[in-house]
């Protein structure tokens, strides 16, 4: 294109460069925190299973076999810095719905109220700016709806079984709480949506400031040359 009077090649885009990188790099992101998360689990599943006896943790540590299997397959595309689109919605399922099951065996295994009151709950907001570091708004809106059904599934099937006597003691233990609960979720994947766009502006910014550069060395050359 002309700017300035002066022909400056576009054969590369600088901001689809730049772009592309940033969507690759959430995704390795992603990659390590699937790593550290089911590490983790797969650890606290051992010492539960082998230490304590609880059968709770051989289904853990099964669990954890189809993410980390999943991981090893995507080590070397991350290690070469390049993906493909299926895969950030395939990594979204699988940490949405691996962290689902985790809670549907703590349910079966522990206590009923594992969808109301489990720590495990605030993953899912982690997961859902997980997606918003792809820089993929439609990734975001999947991800966030999928979270929302698997918690409300989830505590659907549990709540027949919640115990009345100690369910009026435990806060948010009822179909009210249940809601806030899928609102901050919501809230959460609404707030996230911004983030592609807040990147995506800082990129132009710096393709501007390229190309600007680009312009002002020809400039010069055009300058020298005359």
């Amino acid at each position: 294109y002309t700017k300035g009077g002066v022909t400056v090649s576009d054969t590369i885009d600088v901001y689809q460069t730049l772009l592309d990188g940033e969507s690759v790099r959430g995704e390795r992101v992603a990659w390590i925190f699937r790593w550290i998360l089911y590490g983790v689990v797969t650890c606290l599943a051992a010492v539960v299973y082998f230490y304590q006896g609880h059968l709770a943790g051989l289904f853990g540590m099964l669990l954890s076999v189809i993410p980390i299997t999943y991981n090893l397959l995507l080590m070397k595309s991350i290690r070469n810095r390049r993906t493909y689109f299926w895969v950030r919605y395939v990594s979204v399922t699988i940490d949405v719905l691996g962290l689902t099951f985790y809670n549907a065996v703590d349910m079966v295994f522990t206590s009923p109220f594992v969808p109301a009151t489990t720590a495990a709950l605030l993953l899912y907001p982690s997961i859902v700016f997980l997606a918003s570091l792809r820089l993929d708004r439609t990734l975001i809106v999947y991800c966030t709806i999928l979270s929302v059904l698997s918690m409300t599934v989830l505590f659907a099937i549990a709540y027949p079984r919640f115990d009345p006597a100690i369910a009026s003691r435990i806060v948010s233990a009822d179909i009210p709480g249940q809601i806030y609960r899928t609102l901050y979720v919501i809230l959460s994947g609404v707030l996230m949506l911004f983030v592609p766009g807040t990147i995506s502006r800082l990129l132009r910014n710096q393709r501007d400031v390229y190309e600007d550069y680009r312009e002002t060395v020809l400039l010069s050359q055009s300058d020298n040359l005359t």
